[in-house]
């Protein structure tokens, strides 16, 4: 790394400011600096959590997949029984 910085001082020194930043940056994407290894190790938890939670919303949506229907189902038999209980009642009046 000391050889690197010495290079990088005599580049700025030299007016070459754009060459030192982007030996300064390619540098430090190459090191394995413990920065860059916290970096990669959150990159790999992060996925790692987007997949979960990814597969637990597919489960969730899986699982109340048959509620439409269900739903649908109940509303049309609670107006059949509604009509049926209607139609008792209007009976008892003739």
């Amino acid at each position: 790394y000391g050889t690197q910085s010495a290079h990088i001082d005599r580049l700025a020194a030299a007016g070459d400011i754009s060459g030192a930043i982007n030996l300064a940056v390619a540098s430090a994407a190459n090191s394995s600096s413990p920065v860059n290894r916290l970096s990669a190790d959150l990159r790999g938890r992060i996925g790692a959590a987007q997949r979960r939670f990814e597969r637990s919303a597919s489960d969730a949506t899986s699982a109340l997949a048959g509620l439409s229907v269900g739903g649908l189902v109940l509303t049309v038999l609670a107006g059949v029984l509604a009509l049926f209980g209607l139609r008792m009642r209007i009976n008892e009046y003739r």
